[in-house]
């Protein structure tokens, strides 16, 4: 029997979209949604998180990146904006997962000159035939772990592990207590990130949360990503 399998992989920007951003700006990218509307053309929705002056500049140096055919800004926050991009460049990889695997991508994220995917396989067959694939063509992917679904439940919700450690933490500390136990600077010193770092962890993970758990797309609607 088939089991759902969930994999973790790099792989280097130059291999796959926005190198020349990531070289050049301070910033970090986090898929909202990824669409392959065919087998040619996969379209994300990508958060991206900065400083507010290098977000000003963010629009620019995407329009000059040669991975971007277009690029348009959704939402504006203080130090996040929400893009849609249309990719010139060859995204084998992402096309062979959600194409030919039949694989849902349930996080993508860049930063650091790298893209860290985590997706969800129909089995582990389909995740040896992407790695196979990836090795044919080059990509320079990195094959992380490897686990079935019930091994990893938090992943039904859309969490990555890093968001589930920092939730589980702040719970397990008295984070969510009234009054709290814990704060911010005391479940960073915990996990051993930055506070800046547990901020934002928390925050998407409330928005996947919410997300997965109480709101329905209205019938024949889009549900809304803001």
């Amino acid at each position: 029997m088939a089991i759902d399998t969930i994999a973790e992989f790099d792989v280097p920007a130059e291999k796959f979209a926005l190198a020349r951003t990531l070289e050049a700006l301070n910033v970090s990218f986090d898929a909202e949604r990824v669409t392959a509307h065919d087998i040619d053309w996969v379209i994300p929705l990508l958060w991206a998180a900065g400083e507010r002056a290098v977000l000003d500049e963010l629009e620019a140096t995407l329009r000059k990146d040669p991975s971007v055919e277009s690029v348009a800004v959704l939402t504006e926050l203080d130090d996040e904006r929400l893009l849609r991009i249309e990719w010139v460049k060859d995204v084998r990889f992402v096309i062979h997962m959600l194409v030919k695997e039949d694989a849902a991508i349930l996080s993508m994220s860049g930063t650091d000159g790298r893209w860290s995917f985590r997706a969800l396989f129909p089995d582990r067959g389909a995740v040896s035939s992407t790695y196979d694939f990836c090795e044919q063509w080059d990509l320079g992917v990195t094959l992380g772990s490897v686990r079935e679904m019930t091994q990893d439940r938090h992943s039904r919700f859309g969490l990555t592990a890093a968001q589930n450690e920092v939730l589980v933490t702040a719970l397990d500390h008295g984070y969510f207590d009234v009054p709290r136990g814990a704060d911010v600077d005391d479940l960073a010193a915990e996990i051993g990130i930055s506070r800046q770092a547990v901020s934002e962890r928390l925050r998407r993970a409330h928005r996947k949360l919410i997300r997965s758990t109480m709101v329905r797309p209205r019938s024949g609607r889009r549900p809304e990503v803001t």
